[in-house]
């Protein structure tokens, strides 16, 4: 098992990959290891398809949640960063949500989800 993070700055986003079987510690460890990575960068704010699993969202869906956390929540989007882990093998979305709030408190929000229905139920109800 091997985890790869890779930032492109011409395409403006990470793509992480992890081989093997992405299970709970490992999301957990990728989100870590890419939160270091943004907290270095604060120019990057999108997370792409972390494993090119089967189920991933396309890049045009991505886009389209990140408008829409940013059109709910009280940041603005140069100022929030997404992370999405998914995994096929293991059916596993995790979704993670760094928002710097107008107060400048730096809330972080991490919801784990069974399955790509529930998390796009999540961010259009709650966020």
């Amino acid at each position: 098992m091997s985890l790869q993070i890779t930032h492109d700055p011409e395409k403006g986003y990470i793509e992480a990959s992890y081989q093997g079987k992405l299970t709970y510690g490992a999301a957990l460890a990728m989100l870590s290891a890419i939160e270091n990575l943004m907290t270095s960068n604060p120019n990057i704010h999108r997370l792409y398809d972390l494993d090119k699993a089967t189920l991933a969202w396309s890049l045009e869906d991505i886009d389209e949640i990140i408008k829409l956390i940013d059109s709910k929540s009280h940041a603005n989007l140069d100022e929030s960063k997404v992370a999405l882990v998914h995994s096929s093998e293991s059916d596993i979305a995790i979704i993670e949500l760094f928002i710097h709030q107008a107060n400048l408190r730096f809330n972080r929000i991490v919801r784990h989800f069974r399955s790509i229905e529930e998390a796009r139920h999540w961010i259009t109800t709650t966020v």
